[in-house]
């Protein structure tokens, strides 16, 4: 038996998406795999990185017994690389495909692993009943019902109305997809919708826009030191943000009690940089001066405060964004 409206929006899922790689051939590891990396990040970021990352990882086993180091790189360019460990975590914790399902069975509290991810690996991982309410599938099914809904409402409703008439694994992907392309946070296309006959909103929120946490400017200056081949760097401390990258030393311009980064006076260098890179990063978009220096003199003070400061080879574990300003930087400097 089938629900007539939303079965329209599954076969629309279907023939539009179907071909997202981590929908191909998929098994539990693989959907892990994307969850991890889909949260808090784009499936147009996540395409690029999804496939080449299970080239490296093809199975619990080999993602297990790979050092941290590997994974982390792999990981570069996804964020939020807290996710990164926790997926080698669980890896480590599982081995394989039977014992991660048997543990995800059980009341053990898995890391990584909320109510949010333990949904979406049974009902899209196992194709068993359960609704993995994120930020796209609340907003479809509270407009859809005309008003915003708590988890414990937006659950009823799946279970009164959609539970018996639909597939699991194929309903929340079609939810998460209408969330993200049709029925945005920002605007809603209901001429488009193939829930519209239904939506008790539909019409009334084509212009609709939701409060977004506002982002924060901020100006960074980069130091890029060339000795002996290697690049002065340091290793981002437990906490901080891009933990256990390496990233140029780095100063956040007049602001003396932001703690992801060491203060600076704006005048400090009594130069103009060689370069700037704009890039953004957890709700802040940063502007970055990126200084070619020869001699440390003029920051000598100020690099006591970072951990594990040394020269490090281009090859070595760099966050991304340091990454580019190298690259961009290596056709004057002797990094080869």
């Amino acid at each position: 038996m089938h629900h007539p409206l939303f079965q329209s929006l599954i076969d629309w899922s279907l023939t539009y998406y179907h071909s997202l790689p981590w929908r191909i051939n998929r098994t539990l590891y693989t959907t892990l795999v994307s969850e991890m990396m889909l949260q808090q990040t784009t499936v147009a970021t996540v395409d690029k990185k999804f496939q080449a990352f299970l080239l490296l990882f093809p199975e619990w086993a080999d993602l297990a017994r790979a050092h941290q180091d590997q994974v982390m790189s792999a990981w570069r360019g996804l964020g939020y690389y807290q996710r990164a460990r926790r997926l080698h975590q669980l890896a480590q914790i599982a081995q394989s495909e039977d014992h991660f399902k048997s543990l995800l069975s059980g009341d053990k509290k898995l890391p990584g692993i909320g109510l949010y991810t333990k949904s979406a690996l049974l009902s899209i991982g196992l194709n068993q009943p359960a609704l993995a309410i994120d930020a796209n599938i609340r907003r479809v099914l509270s407009r859809y019902v005309g008003k915003e809904s708590t988890d414990q409402e937006l659950w009823a409703f799946y279970e009164k109305h959609l539970k018996e008439y639909t597939q699991p694994r194929e309903l929340n992907e079609a939810l998460m997809d209408l969330g993200r392309v049709v029925c945005t946070a920002k605007k809603a296309l209901c001429a488009h919708c193939p829930l519209q006959r239904g939506c008790v909103s539909q019409g009334v929120l084509s212009d609709v826009k939701t409060q977004l946490k506002e982002k924060k400017d901020i100006t960074l200056v980069r130091l890029l030191v060339v000795k002996d081949n290697k690049i002065l760097g340091y290793k981002k401390p437990q906490g901080y943000w891009l933990e256990g990258y390496l990233e140029l030393p780095t100063f956040i311009i007049d602001d003396f009690d932001f703690h992801q980064y060491v203060g600076m006076n704006k005048d400090h260098l009594g130069c103009s940089p060689n370069f700037t890179i704009k890039s953004t990063i957890t709700h802040h978009r940063v502007v970055n001066q990126i200084y070619h220096l020869e001699d440390l003199s003029v920051v000598k003070d100020l690099l006591d405060d970072f951990t594990a400061l040394d020269y490090y080879p281009l090859d070595a574990l760099w966050a991304n964004t340091s990454m580019k300003m190298i690259r961009r930087m290596r056709w004057e400097t002797q990094i080869s």
